[in-house]
């Protein structure tokens, strides 16, 4: 999931504050919801208000400014993992167009080398560079933490209407996840997704992918990969994680 800037309050209206609330209620991949909020006492229906003033034209912000669409704890890493021993044999990220309907019956992703990898048994058929969550380092135990989580997973669900273009839903938490949280009286978080860009924000935050991990526990992709891999990976089809 994508942190949103804070809104100038000036400007700030209900619609707004209802985006940024489906946002948060719904996860990384949750379509927005729009709520009405209660009327008061004084208060008269929105058929009935008069039409809002125009709103100024943004103000450009300098280039320096432009990395606040990433969370406040987005970690920027080198912009080349180091090879690591453990992908010997896979190919490199990118490459030809997998056809639609091309079968993928595992889907592995090398936290460390910041890589999934769409597999044909044990043969890697494609490789993308991804983003993490922006606490990446070790499992993930809480929500809100920003870890994005490792072990054995299946994807469970695709949502077309996605904050982040398309996505598919991990499987966690899983229940040894639970009840990990609930001996510390936490809640182990949710909606986990391989996702692509935000729908709201998608050229600034694409200046900074990969090289920033910049979601709150997902693995985010671009939004051509993720059409790609949306239209190969089944429901049901077994991810794996690793350190």
């Amino acid at each position: 999931m994508l942190s949103l800037r804070r809104a100038d309050p000036r400007r700030r209206s209900s619609v707004t504050v209802a985006l940024l609330l489906g946002a948060f209620v719904s996860g990384c991949g949750g379509p927005s919801v729009e709520l009405m909020p209660p009327l008061r006492n004084g208060d008269v229906a929105p058929a009935q208000r008069p039409p809002a003033p125009p709103v100024p034209a943004p103000v450009a912000q300098p280039a320096q400014q432009q990395v606040a669409a990433l969370p406040p704890a987005a970690v920027r890493r080198p912009p080349r993992v180091p090879a690591s021993p453990r992908l010997t044999g896979f190919p490199a990220p990118g490459g030809h167009a997998l056809p639609t309907g091309t079968p993928v019956d595992r889907i592995m992703v090398f936290k460390s080398e910041r890589r999934l990898y769409l597999m044909q048994g044990f043969r890697p058929i494609k490789g993308y560079d991804v983003a993490l969550g922006f606490a990446p380092i070790g499992h993930k135990e809480r929500q809100g933490d920003g870890r994005t989580p490792e072990g054995l997973y299946t994807i469970d669900a695709k949502n077309p209407a996605s904050q982040f273009h398309l996505s598919l839903r991990v499987s966690y938490p899983g229940g040894t996840d639970v009840a990990r949280a609930r001996r510390f009286r936490e809640s182990p978080g949710g909606d986990i997704m391989i996702h692509g860009l935000p729908n709201t924000d998608e050229r600034n935050v694409a200046r900074h992918h990969p090289f920033w991990d910049w979601t709150w526990g997902c693995i985010a992709v671009t939004n051509e990969e993720i059409r790609e891999i949306w239209d190969v990976v089944q429901v049901g089809t077994t991810i794996e994680i690793l350190p």
